[in-house]
């Protein structure tokens, strides 16, 4: 029984990083939640200097995983949405998470819940950065979203500003070309 459980739960994991992410918007290459979840790690780890906990490694590699279940929901319509709402979205997500990974429970600082935000924005952005570097000018709009989430998220935090700045001046400066 706990052999099938776990090749039926490593299935589940696979589905789960197979999610294609920006499927409401024009894209030229797909991503999908494994890449952008490789990608969040590993931002985290340049952000933090390597010194990231186990606990926000765990987080950023799972924090998508969720979706499975709900979903690829737009950030515009999860901010849409009434609290109520978007809370028992919350609240699915993490079912999903639990029930792929019941041994991984992680509880992450204010701090930690920060940069992880921040990378999973700073991943969007340069997601939109490499689109516009192949010609997709459709994915402007989705990337000054991304730069306003970003700005926000280092306004009262200057801790990375410097390198949200360099990201988000990219970004710009290859639609402007």
């Amino acid at each position: 029984w706990r052999e099938k459980m776990q090749i039926h739960t490593l299935r589940t994991i696979r589905e789960a990083g197979a999610i294609k992410r920006y499927h409401t918007a024009r894209t030229i290459a797909c991503e999908t939640v494994a890449e952008h979840s490789f990608n969040v790690v590993n931002l985290i780890l340049v952000l933090t200097e390597g010194q990231a906990s186990r606990e926000l490694i765990l987080a950023a590699l799972t924090h998508d995983r969720g979706e499975l279940a709900v979903g690829d929901i737009p950030s515009p319509i999860k901010r849409a949405m009434p609290e109520e709402v978007h809370s028992e979205i919350e609240r699915r997500e993490q079912q999903a998470v639990l029930a792929m990974h019941p041994q991984v429970f992680m509880e992450l600082s204010a701090e930690e819940e920060h940069i992880l935000s921040l990378a999973d924005k700073l991943d969007g952005l340069l997601k939109c950065t490499e689109e516009l570097k192949m010609g997709n000018r459709h994915i402007i709009t989705i990337g000054e979203r991304y730069c306003g989430y970003v700005q926000s998220l280092t306004e009262h935090n200057p801790l990375f500003r410097h390198e949200a700045e360099q990201i988000i001046h990219a970004f710009r400066a290859e639609y402007l070309k």
